[in-house]
């Protein structure tokens, strides 16, 4: 009996020690799978958090750039549609006011011949020696006073120094009056400044300057060329001495 009870009690401790070596397995793999459960339930909610910071960043971006384009496209088309104000106006430069001024007394009325530019600082009037004297004369034709009239109320608006200066082609001149085109250019630069201080332009504001042919607008080599270096150009020194 003893032999056999001693042989029936080891074979139940050895059984209960399988059966807790089993349970110990078990409850091992059930930690194992709740670690990594828990583990991948972690990363979820990380890729989570980073798609709503991605959404909400494109969103900033998109609210950002919107506003922009918007407002391009209005100034875009003020530009086009709207007239300037007076103020806008205002601010222009007073030479390209000037000049603008000068251009609808001139080159609007049919005057395609007279150019008006605006350069650093000053205002340049080119009129071509046609409009304003006979070839080889520094004697205003009757059109010339005309012409000259146009200019005078804007001049007249400002005490801004003015140059009048005479520029002749490179043909030799060799008459009684005119001895060189020297004569000839600072006669006729002369005759203008004559001309706008009798139109009540102060004579203190003005100087005649004759610069021969040296200072040619195209080579004097064709008919053309000379026609259109022959001029008398009234400038307009806007930012103070005249140069």
């Amino acid at each position: 009996m003893s032999a056999a009870f001693a042989r029936n009690r080891l074979m139940s401790q050895g059984n209960a020690t399988l059966e807790r070596t089993a349970n110990r397995r078990m409850e091992l793999s059930r930690s194992k799978q709740a670690s990594q459960a828990e583990s991948e339930a972690w990363m979820t909610v990380y890729l989570d958090v980073l798609t709503l910071l991605l959404a909400v960043f494109l969103l900033m971006l998109l609210n950002m750039e919107q506003p922009h384009a918007k407002a391009t496209v209005v100034m875009e088309s003020a530009e086009i549609v709207v007239e300037p104000t007076v103020d806008q106006q205002d601010e222009q430069p007073h030479e390209a006011r000037l000049a603008a001024k000068l251009r609808d007394q001139l080159v609007q009325r049919d005057l395609q011949d007279v150019e008006v530019t605006v350069e650093q600082g000053r205002v340049n009037v080119k009129l071509p020696d046609r409009v304003l004297f006979e070839s080889s004369r520094a004697d205003l034709i009757g059109s010339a006073a005309q012409i000259l009239q146009r200019i005078v109320p804007v001049l007249l608006e400002s005490d801004y120094p003015i140059s009048v200066e005479g520029h002749t082609d490179n043909v030799p001149i060799r008459s009684q009056r005119f001895p060189s085109n020297w004569d000839l250019s600072s006669a006729r630069a002369s005759t203008v400044i004559r001309f706008l201080q009798q139109q009540g332009v102060a004579v203190g504001r003005m100087r005649a300057v004759g610069y021969a042919d040296t200072v040619p607008l195209v080579p004097n080599d064709t008919d053309e060329g000379r026609g259109t270096n022959r001029r008398v150009n009234l400038i307009i020194h806007v930012e103070g001495e005249p140069r």
